[in-house]
């Protein structure tokens, strides 16, 4: 029969399995911190300054012996709240006011939310498109488990496809979820500038952050003779792969389908991992909100429409 026994034993009495159990669960020796004692029945270390519990001497079913069990008391409580409080101030001055990370959404689209988009007369796909964006956040918790994002693209330019991308942003960050959008331009030209600063590649925002928007991927292909350059296809190899790896959610915008990006000059590696990180494509097709604004003013009326 397995040995019996309590913390106040002499600890080579016990069997090998307890005491493997005991020194995984109690503080060495259970010597209390200055802020704490031990009451005299030795049943509670309590806390000096608010007198609640942070262990307790409970029997515990696995060792068969009783055992400290951590507690929270009011301090406890009121560090871990203090410590949450500094987390969030720190990801707001990072992610909410980093002017790095508002290049790519300016004041135009910094405080973006989807209550505030006007949907009267928007083209069936743009509308679509901000759906599927809705369920994503309602689902966002098993998205972020999953590691699995969204493609959206349209060969158009000016359709809303930063304005809905900016919306995400908007809302994870407000429900306390780190999101960065950027452009890969602005990614390759902020790895690239801390590198000359530092002499080191570091780009572990990049890699860490739990949502990122890569914006209008493929940019520079637009102005570079219909290929992206080696700079930005290496930057977003190490990048993408590094996020693919340890099953970061990652999101795109594009004005090239998934399956284009090979003709543009991404490495066949980055696609295949695009096409597996980001398996829901959205295509919008309607007109350009910048026409349609830059027609109703030559008409002399007016085009209402937020974004």
């Amino acid at each position: 029969m397995e040995q019996q026994g309590t913390f106040f034993d002499p600890i080579d009495k016990l069997s090998g399995r307890v005491k493997e159990q005991m020194k995984k669960r109690l503080p060495e020796n259970f010597s209390p911190s200055d802020s704490e004692y031990i009451t005299s029945d030795k049943k509670f270390v309590l806390c000096k300054k608010c007198g609640l519990p942070r262990y307790a001497l409970e029997y515990n079913i696995f060792t068969k012996c009783e055992m400290y069990n951590r507690k929270q008391c009011d301090c406890d409580r009121e560090d871990e709240l203090r410590k949450f409080n500094e987390e969030r101030a720190r990801e707001k001055a990072l992610y909410y006011d980093s002017p790095v990370f508002l290049r790519s959404v300016g004041e135009k689209y910094r405080n973006a939310r989807f209550n505030d988009i006007p949907t009267e007369g928007c083209d069936s796909t743009y509308l679509f498109a901000k759906n599927q964006l809705e369920r994503f956040l309602g689902g966002i918790e098993s998205n972020l488990e999953s590691g699995k994002g969204w493609y959206l693209w349209s060969e158009e330019t000016g359709v809303g496809k930063t304005c809905l991308a900016s919306c995400v942003r908007r809302e994870l960050l407000d429900s306390g979820i780190p999101c960065v959008l950027m452009t890969d331009i602005n990614i390759v030209n902020d790895c690239e500038s801390r590198r000359f600063a530092t002499g080191e590649f570091d780009y572990a925002t990049y890699y860490d952050v739990k949502v990122l928007i890569i914006d209008d991927l493929g940019t520079d292909a637009t102005t570079d003779g219909g290929r992206v350059s080696k700079l930005t296809n290496r930057w977003m190899n190490d990048i993408i792969n590094q996020r693919y790896l340890n099953h970061k959610l990652t999101c795109f915008t594009s004005n090239f389908s998934k399956r284009s990006l090979m003709d543009i000059g991404f490495d066949k590696r980055i696609v295949d991992r695009i096409m597996e990180m980001a398996p829901a494509e959205m295509r919008i097709t309607g007109r350009s909100f910048r026409e349609q604004l830059d027609k109703a003013a030559r008409e002399g009326r007016e085009f209402d429409l937020a974004y």
